[in-house]
């Protein structure tokens, strides 16, 4: 299997990378390099001779392949390849699920390009689920395989040597595998990285479900704000204040019956684009209330 077999997979797991957390990114190289890479290069070459080299001491026509058959169901290279596919497909539909999500919005209308100087774009709604269910899907396949993989074979070590009877074989056969340590070697690799995977998987976990909370949390803070009178409400600061424009007149600010510059007036606020317009109709209000006459 060349390097090459693996370029449409890896484009379409790297076109999605910036809709990955930190940990994700992690994974994603771990999966290139340690499985991806490591399959295409040098596991494969460990399993060419993998059925022309297994021998039998016996001549009888037929018992050398049934019992090739008996000793490996299926290949472990085969195994191996199926596996990386399986554990990489929902991290592919997630990634399909953005594009398509992103081509809606773009034909919606909205014009909304994404924030490129973030790490990474705000996981949160209906994305964060997507996401956290593609991480779910991968840990019960990584599980699932590793342990089909321990029962399949009772174990990741290939024996050097196997003994058979099935029919038909004339008595009981000694079989001979071709480089079984290198074998047991690689093995015992894919699954180590795999459980590496797994463990990348989970972190991820618990990372989600604390961006879950947070932005629960969040939201109920500001609902529960938006019932408070604006006087009761605590006010939001940032790093930077934003000023709000507002058209060049005068007002009355409190019950002190000064004349402030509506034009000088700033707030700090967390989400300008949202808030903005509610902030100029009230003080175009408390402009309009408590002009002065001429």
């Amino acid at each position: 299997m060349s390097r090459a077999d693996w370029s449409f997979l890896e484009h379409l797991l790297e076109e999605g990378q910036e809709y990955s957390t930190a940990i994700g990114r992690v994974w994603l190289t771990v999966l290139f390099l340690f499985r991806m890479l490591v399959l295409g290069t040098a596991a494969e070459s460990a399993w060419d001779d993998e059925q022309a080299d297994f021998v039998c001491n016996t001549l009888q026509p037929g018992c050398t392949a049934v019992c090739y058959d008996n000793a490996f169901p299926i290949s472990h290279f085969r195994y191996f390849v199926l596996q990386v596919i399986f554990v990489s497909t929902p991290t592919i539909f997630f990634f399909g699920y953005v594009a398509v999500r992103t081509e809606r919005e773009k034909s919606g209308g909205t014009g909304r390009k994404p924030d490129k100087s973030s790490e990474a774009p705000k996981l949160k709604g209906r994305l964060l689920g997507a996401y956290a269910f593609s991480i779910i899907l991968k840990v019960l396949l990584e599980v699932g395989f590793i342990v089909g993989l321990w029962f399949l074979y009772d174990g990741f070590f290939i024996a050097p040597k196997f003994e058979c009877s099935k029919n038909p074989c004339p008595h009981m056969v000694d079989c001979f595998v071709s480089r079984p340590t290198e074998k047991t070697i690689f093995t015992i690799y894919t699954q180590v990285i795999a459980v590496i995977s797994l463990f990348l998987n989970i972190i991820e976990l618990i990372h989600l479900l604390q961006l879950a909370i947070a932005y629960r949390l969040k939201k109920r803070s500001a609902q529960q704000q938006d019932y408070l009178p604006w006087p009761e409400r605590e006010p939001v600061f940032l790093t930077m204040s934003l000023c709000v424009l507002c058209e060049p007149s005068k007002f009355i600010l409190g019950n002190e019956h000064q004349m402030v510059p509506a034009g000088e007036f700033c707030v700090f606020l967390e989400h300008f684009e949202e808030t903005c317009s509610i902030w100029r109709t009230k003080l175009a209000s408390a402009a309009t209330l408590s002009r002065s006459p001429v």
